[in-house]
């Protein structure tokens, strides 16, 4: 009697384990309104512990592919309308950003030379704004005491500061609702560092990833809703679904046989 009791225990506890398991893999639906009256970036994610695949439509440019495989330390952006790609890998992106910050410093120094209205006036056209050798604040984020139910989950309202200015706020909702392995996302992390080796030389890409994204991991739920605001008005807002939880293809992972490499292309100001 004892051991049939036993048995029953092991078995409801393996059933119960079963019912808890999430997701490894996941598919990603990200849809990006940064303006009104113009059509939204939309954006597709595939995720598995180690590779990303990023699918890219900005509103009004050329579709392209990030794939990135941190188990081999590359990053292909791939033109699916060209049927042509181009690799870096972890030793290129470390020259790329040395070489940019060598053209950086040199700009820098001719930049001193000028009056300081034509310097100013330069530097806009040629950079946005002075580059900062200076870490940014990192980004701090704050529960609120905020409810709502987004897509049938219920959610609770983040706000999240960098210094002492919000520059956002998102509505999380917990992990168990969505299924999904906190983990699964700990690729955008690493796909962050990767870029950071190339400082602002990385080709095609912005220098960096947004925040609540790259440290997805390490959030208290999965952001349904994230806003981005400056001076208490809000500036853009993207919505994330969860599209599948299923097994992400390898070849998702892959450029594909036909399509040609092309070379990178020269950093800005950075050869002689």
């Amino acid at each position: 009697m004892k051991r049939k009791l036993a048995i029953a225990i092991i078995l409801t506890a393996l059933v119960a384990a079963g019912a808890r398991e999430v997701a490894a893999d996941a598919t990603l639906g990200i849809e990006t309104n940064a303006a009104a009256g113009q059509a939204p970036q939309v954006t597709r994610a595939y995720l598995q512990r180690d590779k990303l695949k990023l699918e890219l439509a900005p509103a009004g440019g050329a579709a392209q592919d990030i794939i990135f495989r941190e188990d081999l330390g590359r990053l292909w952006i791939v033109d699916r309308a060209a049927k042509s790609y181009r690799a870096v890998d972890r030793k290129q992106m470390q020259a790329m950003g040395e070489q940019m910050d060598q053209a950086l410093k040199s700009l820098e120094s001719d930049l001193e030379r000028l009056p300081p209205a034509e310097r100013k006036r330069v530097e806009q056209l040629m950079l946005g704004e002075k580059p900062s050798g200076s870490e940014p604040p990192a980004t701090e984020f704050r529960k609120t005491d905020r409810k709502d139910t987004i897509d049938g989950l219920p959610c609770t309202g983040y706000d999240y500061y960098r210094g002492a200015d919000k520059v956002g706020e998102a509505w999380l909702a917990g992990w168990d609702a969505i299924g999904l392995d906190p983990g699964t996302f700990a690729v955008f992390e690493s796909f962050q560092k990767f870029l950071r080796g190339g400082g602002g030389a990385a080709p095609g890409l912005k220098r960096g990833l947004r925040a609540d994204l790259a440290n997805l991991s390490r959030l208290d739920g999965f952001p349904l809703v994230i806003r981005d605001v400056k001076d208490g008005r809000v500036l853009s807002e993207s919505r994330m679904k969860v599209l599948d939880r299923g097994p992400v293809p390898a070849d998702q992972f892959e450029v594909p046989a036909d399509f040609k490499e092309q070379p990178l292309p020269p950093v800005s100001g950075g050869g002689k």
